[in-house]
């Protein structure tokens, strides 16, 4: 087209109704929390924090493994990313559960710089003109990789030895091993737990502008796209068989109890699910959780006088004083024993 019409200044007049390929709108696969604790407990060592590292900050793959020691701030609890997508910098958070695992790590990174330069090496790519600007750079303590490889090498630009930086594909491979052992079948991989990092703190209600500044995306558009995987605006609409199913539940009731309502499950998607104590409603984008687990559950308002805060290995919840009979024979008049 370029150059038809600015170099030979020909007009192609039947390239006038044809129109461009549009690229389909796909949505990111995004795992729950659950089952990022289930992937990160199969990983172990620098895979694991890297693995954390994603997942709490956003990162990229390839931002994670090219970080740089002197880009993590502890103090101030973050991490600045260089030379990013685009070639933007931006600043995003170092999550405090990650940050003794990490000081550790340095630790150990620090003994094997101080052995290479004791053998004459420690040097690491600088990127740009850097070292030609800072000749001793390459050498210096805040220049080297966080996560460095395990031998040394030698560089083809330049014929240098040093340690380069640990290559990418040893981590893809990790978190799909640990994908596979924790029986997840989402097709998850390394920029998932980005995808996943994204979605997580909206579910949390944290400002979209927020989401997209710790992202690096320039229009918010791109973060939009996690609003489509949360089901909100116009698609978050109740199903109409999930009303008939509450209306259906509400003729079962119990007497002297108040049906099924919006107060009893102000989220779309609850259940009512039933217990040896009695029945409770539950989130079922939250259920089910760990034994010992009280993250992600809803408190719920009592419905009636006689309705009891009740503990199982799992949380606490409101349930219907009933015995060990469910609402429906209850409701029946089959219930042969006493309520609580």
């Amino acid at each position: 087209m370029f150059l038809y019409q600015q170099v030979l200044g020909r007009e192609l007049g039947w390239l006038d109704d044809l129109e461009r390929a549009k690229r389909p709108a796909r949505l990111p696969v995004v795992l729950t929390q659950a089952e990022v604790r289930s992937v990160l407990a199969h990983l172990d060592g620098r895979h694991e924090l890297m693995a954390k590292l994603l997942y709490g900050t956003g990162l990229r793959l390839m931002e994670c493994v090219r970080l740089r020691v002197k880009d993590a701030d502890f103090e101030r609890g973050e991490i600045l990313v260089r030379d990013g997508k685009g070639g933007k910098d931006r600043v995003t958070m170092l999550p405090q559960s990650a940050t003794e695992p990490l000081k550790n790590h340095l630790e150990k990174v620090r003994a094997i710089h101080e052995n290479d330069l004791a053998e004459g090496f420690g040097e690491v790519y600088l990127p740009f003109a850097l070292e030609k600007k800072y000749q001793n750079a390459a050498r210096e303590w805040g220049w080297q990789y966080v996560f460095p490889a395990s031998k040394r090498s030698v560089d083809p630009r330049s014929g240098k030895e040093r340690r380069h930086h640990i290559d990418e594909k040893s981590l893809q491979r990790a978190v799909k091993s640990a994908v596979r052992a924790s029986r997840i079948a989402k097709p998850a991989t390394c920029h998932t737990l980005r995808h996943s990092f994204a979605t997580h703190p909206l579910e949390s209600g944290y400002d979209i502008r927020t989401v997209q500044e710790l992202l690096g995306h320039q229009d918010v558009s791109t973060t939009m796209i996690y609003t489509h995987v949360l089901n909100k605006g116009g698609k978050g609409v109740r199903s109409p068989l999930d009303g008939a199913a509450r209306d259906s539940l509400a003729a079962l009731w119990p007497p002297g109890y108040p049906p099924p309502s919006e107060e009893l499950h102000p989220r779309a998607g609850c259940r009512l699910h039933s217990y040896p104590q009695g029945q409770a409603w539950r989130c079922a984008s939250c259920y089910p959780q760990p034994c010992g687990s009280r993250t992600g559950w809803r408190w719920l308002r009592a419905a009636g006088p006689d309705m009891r805060s009740s503990s199982n290995r799992q949380a606490r919840t409101w349930r219907l004083p009933f015995g060990h009979l469910n609402a429906r024979r209850h409701a029946a008049g089959r219930c042969t024993k006493p309520a609580i």
